[in-house]
């Protein structure tokens, strides 16, 4: 962990590893080394933003093929000084677009997608397949590529 740290910590520079890492293979790896249960195939700062910030990354579950720009993920909870964690959790082929915020105690079904800068509340569950946006979060029913000019 501490050798993680000075990786982090003490890059040429001033650029930090994850700069360099950001939107490859290796942010999985970098990811596990922490703790994090990341599957197969996942796409994590796939924009090359090296921002995603994880709290705590041995909490979290990402399964496979799952994808995640400049996203959040938060597995602690601290109200009026009582401090708590709790596990968060990822299913297939769901993604977390860019400013997409992650709160204690959430999880998202298979196929499911938040869009950029929403907020899914602690506790609260994305159902498989459904596409959500919002600060909180609400279904989202509408076309998001009309009015693209292709």
């Amino acid at each position: 962990m501490l050798a993680i740290d000075q990786l982090i910590d003490q890059y040429p520079g001033n650029i930090g590893i994850l700069t360099l890492i950001s939107g490859t293979a290796y942010l999985p790896v970098f990811y596990r080394a922490m703790g994090a249960t990341v599957g197969k195939d996942c796409a994590l700062a796939a924009d090359g933003n090296s921002n995603i910030l994880w709290t705590e990354p041995d909490l979290v579950t990402f399964e496979d093929r799952m994808a995640a720009d400049d996203a959040s993920v938060v597995c602690h909870l601290n109200t009026r000084g009582e401090f708590e964690l709790h596990p968060l959790r990822v299913d297939d082929r769901s993604v977390l677009r860019s400013g997409a915020r992650l709160l204690v105690g959430e999880s998202m079904g298979h196929d499911a997608c938040l869009l950029e800068h929403g907020l899914v509340l602690a506790g609260d569950h994305v159902d498989n397949g459904c596409t959500v946006q919002g600060w909180p979060c609400e279904l989202f029913s509408g076309d998001r590529l009309r009015g693209l000019v292709t």
